[in-house]
């Protein structure tokens, strides 16, 4: 039996369905206007009513978002952006 990654129960699986930890398995969206992600490192954004994986650029050109289906977006379109979840182990 393996335990809780966050609380440390006991369970057959990786994670425990308390309150507490399935908070912290919600995504949980970032805005701009807080903080932007790590220079490079892919993520989810959001803008309007899209989303798609991208990484935060910015050096001799301003600032931008390079994404995996749009290409070039500039860094006032998106709104929010969260963290790519762990890959699976097996």
């Amino acid at each position: 039996m393996a335990s809780c990654k966050f609380c440390g129960k006991k369970e057959p699986v990786l994670y425990c369905v308390c309150a507490g930890c399935m908070d912290k398995l919600r995504p949980q969206w970032i805005s701009v206007k807080e903080r932007l992600p790590e220079f490079g490192v892919p993520v989810v954004i959001a803008w309007d009513d899209y989303m798609d994986i991208a990484q935060y650029w910015h050096g001799t050109l301003c600032p931008h978002w390079r994404t995996q289906h749009w290409g070039t977006i500039d860094l006032i379109t998106v709104t929010h952006w969260m963290p790519l979840p762990e890959p699976p182990e097996d």
